[in-house]
């Protein structure tokens, strides 16, 4: 496994020969709560757009987490896309009781069926890290695709030391189940190129540390917590925001 150094001490491990990840959708189904970080997720898109009536699609919404707590914001309609049945399955019973208008449905190979810019904002959480850089382009272009107006990317920040030391907890104890992950620091270059207008892009999701360094050692709890108290630990998560081409006359 490659290693990449941080200033942290903390050692990046690679997961190119990991297995494919093995969801567990009914059991992920049964944290009634919304993960504290995918709703921060959507509170700061909500910061830099106001999402008050658009529709927003998710593409590789798992158990629909992030359009459930969309609602919160007024959203119009919500679209879920994801490779997995259980995930669509467990999506839907979430949102039978949200009360929102929705959709959802299978992609195939990120080609979603889907009409050109039939969402207001595309977005996704906690997707992109699990790409390979060549796969990046092809799912990038089909958000753009499918966005009218803007695309929205949050992934794990890898210069988040509580992140790196939780994941390398779990690469050690042989529990980690997410397969391959090499998130960027930034993906607002390969927005840049597809032709789009960056608003955003930075760390976010300071909030959502506690629910990482709880499962750490109780020594290295306290580390992180005098860190995090301090502002020296950067946010967890990283989002770019985007206004897609031809949107607004391509202006920000």
């Amino acid at each position: 496994m490659g290693r990449v150094k941080h200033p942290s001490g903390i050692a990046w491990t690679s997961t190119k020969s990991e297995p494919t990840p093995k969801w567990d959708w009914p059991g992920y189904l049964a944290h009634e709560a919304i993960p504290e970080e995918e709703a921060e997720a959507i509170a700061s898109i909500h910061e830099v757009i106001d999402l008050t009536g658009l529709v927003v699609l998710d593409l590789g919404c798992g158990r629909g987490a992030c359009l459930n707590a969309a609602k919160d914001y007024g959203v119009r309609k919500v679209i879920g896309v994801d490779q997995s049945p259980y995930a669509l399955d467990a999506a839907k019973r979430l949102l039978d009781r949200s009360d929102l208008p929705y959709v959802l449905c299978e992609d195939e190979a990120t080609k979603v069926g889907l009409p050109d810019a039939c969402a207001d904002i595309v977005w996704s959480h906690g997707v992109v890290e699990h790409f390979k850089k060549s796969e990046l382009e092809p799912y990038f272009a089909e958000a753009i695709r499918l966005a009218g107006r803007y695309v929205a990317f949050s992934a794990p920040n890898p210069d988040s030391g509580v992140y790196r030391e939780f994941r390398q907890m779990r690469l050690q104890e042989g529990t980690w189940k997410w397969g391959y992950e090499e998130p960027l620091s930034s993906y607002a270059t390969y927005l840049r190129k597809a032709g789009c207008s960056v608003i955003i892009d930075a760390p976010i999701c300071k909030g959502a540390h506690y629910g990482y360094f709880k499962q750490l050692p109780e020594e290295r709890q306290r580390h992180w917590r005098s860190r995090i108290v301090a502002g020296d630990e950067p946010g967890i998560y990283t989002l770019v925001v985007a206004v897609v081409p031809d949107s607004f006359g391509g202006e920000e």
